[in-house]
């Protein structure tokens, strides 16, 4: 147990983002061809070919437009312009798609704006609150005060970086030189 705690933490280590790496997004824009095989046994193979401008040295390649159904541990990436010069040094597929309920959680804890409207004056009122729980119905805490479910429409200030709209693979890419290349998954 204790060696599979300390491989889980080198791990995580050893798969951290330099932070010279440049970032770069590909979608169906950079899409040159496409071709799919679909089998009897409901599952499919997609072969996807990109056109990605690489940088020199280490890229982090997030790669969108896949199906939200994808097996990720089958999915591998190549280039066609330099076969020996493209490295994969980590794969990771991110779906931690975009809710309300996933926003409400990566809230928990912080400071959120409740719209509502005053029952006496029927003008509507900001309140500052403290979201403390999603679980079942929202507890947030307005000064002292505890209160279960407030009615009204909660405005977060920005969306949280760890939540994204589409699934999407992300590669951290090892180019052995600058440029244009041509990419299969």
């Amino acid at each position: 147990m204790i060696a599979v705690s300390v491989w889980l933490m080198l791990a995580l280590i050893a798969f951290s983002v330099p932070a010279n790496a440049a970032t770069l997004t590909s979608t169906l824009d950079n899409q040159t061809q496409v071709a799919l095989t679909i089998y009897n046994s409901n599952i499919g193979l997609v072969k996807d070919l990109r056109e990605i401008e690489l940088a020199d040295g280490e890229n982090e390649l997030r790669f969108m437009d896949v199906a939200a159904q994808i097996m990720p541990a089958t999915v591998h990436i190549k280039s066609l312009t330099s076969p020996p010069g493209l490295s994969v040094l980590e794969q990771n597929y991110e779906y931690d798609l975009l809710s309300p309920e996933k926003l409400m959680e990566k809230y928990v804890g912080k400071e959120v704006k409740l719209l509502d409207k005053n029952y006496f004056t029927g003008q509507e009122e900001m309140v500052t609150a403290t979201l403390l729980s999603t679980t079942g119905s929202p507890i947030y805490q307005v000064g002292t005060e505890i209160h279960i479910g407030l009615p009204g429409r909660v405005i977060l200030p920005q969306l949280p970086e760890n939540l994204i709209a589409k699934p999407t693979l992300v590669w951290l890419l090892r180019s052995s030189k600058a440029g244009k290349q041509k990419i299969e998954t």
